[in-house]
């Protein structure tokens, strides 16, 4: 067998561990093709790809450089070297690689794909809308363009149309953990705590590591807590607004509290002024404490989860 067969068969199991969501058995086998192939261009990109979603950012950002070096018009190694940059917050840089993706490849959707992500991430909701609904067109049973769009309705409360995707998802590939991820945050919405923990559960036997999953069977968790679901709600509401009316709301909550205590004080209403600086002082207290206990449930409920060795 010639080197060029070896790094295919490294390729293609990368692949089927990626999808069986084995991050890490992946990485290390895109690593063993790149010792036979140094200048593989899509492994390159490929491995790029995986770190980004483990978050290992200078590790992607060399692994993104070397598929551009390897090959500055392939497809792949632009498409890595976007999402390294908007992981960077470099959000130009990140706009020149996806528009360069889109004129290489202008009838695929991971460019406009990355462009929404992109505008998502900069608060700009209807241009990301706008553009993964060009995406759709360009391939109607593209299960991360039908998860993407899906997600952003869902923040915008549209559960029906964000229901309809994820299970046309589904349909075309039972086990996508994005689209068991949404149906589940559905779930949750319409108060169905029990199928959306159903759901969290087989988005993490499948991919333990899953940041979706582990989000939403910590929603799950605190929606049944009488301490945590208070601030669950008005975190999940809170993400509805957009960042930029997110902010003027909380900016706004301070105003009030800032004004109503100096009325208060000025009217000769000090003991109803030290009230509400008790209420807002208790209000700030559990934004501190119900993350930490929001995590320690997490790690409550998967204490009993264990992965097999060769996993």
């Amino acid at each position: 067998m010639n080197e060029n067969h070896v790094v295919d068969r490294h390729l293609e199991i990368a692949h089927a561990q990626a999808r069986a969501g084995n991050r890490h058995g992946a990485i290390e086998s895109l690593r063993q093709a790149l010792s036979i192939d140094p200048h593989h261009a899509d492994a390159h990109a490929e491995l790029a790809l995986l770190l980004v979603g483990a978050k290992r950012l200078h590790a992607a950002g060399v692994e993104a450089e070397r598929a551009l070096a390897s090959e500055p018009e392939g497809v792949l190694p632009a498409l890595a070297a976007g999402h390294v940059a908007l992981l960077r917050n470099r959000y130009r840089e990140a706009e020149e690689h996806f528009l360069r993706l889109r004129a290489l490849a202008p009838e695929l959707p991971a460019g406009l794909l990355g462009i929404a992500r992109l505008r998502e991430q900069q608060g700009k909701r209807d241009l990301a809308e706008a553009a993964l609904r060009d995406a759709r067109k360009l391939d109607p049973e593209d299960t991360e363009v039908l998860c993407d769009l899906g997600e952003l309705l869902e923040t915008k409360g549209q559960l029906r149309e964000a229901e309809k995707l994820a299970r046309q998802a589904l349909a075309i590939d039972p086990e996508d953990v994005d689209a068991l991820v949404l149906l589940g945050r559905v779930h949750l919405h319409a108060g169905r705590v029990d199928d959306a923990k159903e759901h969290a559960r087989w988005v993490l036997s499948m991919d333990a590591e899953h940041a979706g999953g582990l989000q939403l069977l910590c929603a799950c968790q605190a929606r049944r807590s009488p301490v945590l679901g208070l601030w669950w709600r008005f975190v999940t509401w809170m993400g509805t607004q957009g960042s930029t009316k997110g902010i003027f709301i909380l900016l706004g909550a301070f105003v009030v509290y800032q004004v109503s205590t100096v009325v208060l004080q000025g009217t000769g209403h000090s003991g109803a002024a030290q009230v509400v600086n008790l209420l807002w002082l208790g209000i700030v207290v559990y934004t501190w404490v119900a993350p930490a206990g929001f995590e320690r449930m997490l790690r409550k409920e998967l204490a009993p989860v264990r992965l097999r060795d060769d996993f």
